[in-house]
């Protein structure tokens, strides 16, 4: 692999978050290829009233869905989005996040995964072409693409297990070795 971690990457510091509550982020342009709203709907299943958060980062032509979808399913109140973040926002969110989630039915690689599991962060993905080479045993899990049940599964899995800051560590060191060099 050539290297697609940005330069000042080995700079960030793996530190344990503060925060209580277990923050879940998706980061992409919303539109039907990256399949949002099933993140949404796994979500709601697991994570109503629980001690969770999902942050939205994109905008693109399903928005106002995803939001309205967020609002049917009465889970608007632990999900926040962000649009139009510049990139250093988008790190410092992307950095206080315990989880990301991808569920696209196409994704050629997935460079924010990449920078997500830099900074410690585990990894839910569907079986897409680019996340099926990031995603390994370290990191994270792969699920079939719509398979909610088993998605949602998956996000409660990484959430009664938290990482420890060595794990987090291990997550780093791998995606480093093999992206990173």
């Amino acid at each position: 692999h050539n290297p697609v971690l940005p330069p000042n990457s080995n700079k960030f510091k793996i530190k344990k978050r503060k925060e209580k509550i277990f923050n879940f982020i998706s980061i992409n342009r919303l539109d039907y290829n990256k399949n949002v709203q099933h993140i949404v709907k796994a979500f709601a299943k697991g994570f109503l009233g629980k001690e969770a958060r999902l942050k939205i980062l994109g905008d693109g032509p399903m928005s106002k869905k995803i939001i309205k979808l967020s609002k049917d399913l009465n889970i608007n109140n632990q999900i926040v989005f962000f649009k139009n973040l510049s990139r250093k926002k988008m790190l410092n969110e992307l950095e206080s996040s315990d989880c990301i989630l991808c569920s696209s039915f196409h994704e050629t690689f997935g460079v924010v995964l990449v920078e997500a599991a830099a900074r410690g962060i585990s990894i839910i993905s569907t079986n897409a072409e680019g996340p099926s080479e990031i995603v390994n045993k370290i990191n994270g899990l792969i699920v079939p693409h719509n398979n909610l049940r088993l998605y949602t599964k998956s996000m409660l899995r990484i959430f009664n297990n938290k990482r420890s800051l060595s794990e987090k560590k291990n997550i780093r060191a791998d995606i480093i070795e093999r992206f990173g060099k």
